[in-house]
């Protein structure tokens, strides 16, 4: 089964605008293609799965870097990551594997830092983005991945105990899975 790609949930869920997908951005011309996963700078972040990097490292946004994944449950585009990521197109990533580190957008403001992640079937085929499509400006496969992301083990670093990651966020699901430690 997935894990979620953080090793905690923030107490900023990922439900709530505007942090959620779906949320209209840009004076209601474009919608957020995915959510928002607020993270300290420098956080690991996770494979979600076993898969194969289809694009890496790849421009994303004001001097952060995307990974994409192709995992059987879908493909994933990891973004807001720190430059450097050490994967390339063609590599293979374990679940649970480091595949980067969560970045800090500059020359923007925003509440928080964050790691963006989108969901795509994995119907289509092309790149991501495709501006020509609306209100998204994704592949027609994109999906919401709120409930996926609900579903999902979260799995702590090795050797933290329950009470810290119970004190890294104050707000889980209730659809959600239990904790694996």
């Amino acid at each position: 089964m997935p894990i979620f790609p953080l090793r905690y949930r923030s107490h900023a869920s990922y439900h709530d605008a505007p942090r959620s997908f779906g949320y209209t951005r840009q004076n209601s011309v474009r919608s957020h293609p995915g959510v928002d996963l607020y993270a300290p700078a420098g956080l690991e972040i996770l494979a979600m799965a076993d898969g194969v990097v289809v694009d890496a490292p790849g421009h994303f946004n004001c001097g952060t870097e995307a990974v994409e994944i192709r995992h059987a449950f879908g493909t994933v585009r990891y973004c807001e990551i720190q430059p450097g990521s050490p994967l390339k197109r063609g590599d293979r990533v374990r679940e649970g594997q480091i595949i980067g580190r969560v970045g800090h957008l500059k020359d923007v403001s925003v509440a928080a830092d964050m790691l963006h992640l989108e969901l795509y079937a994995g119907t289509e085929s092309g790149p991501l983005t495709d501006f020509k499509n609306p209100p998204f400006e994704r592949r027609k496969d994109l999906q919401d991945p709120t409930e996926f992301l609900d579903s999902l083990l979260l799995v702590t670093a090795p050797g933290a105990s329950n009470d810290v990651c119970f004190a890294a966020f104050s707000e889980r699901p209730a659809s959600a899975a239990p904790l694996q430690y």
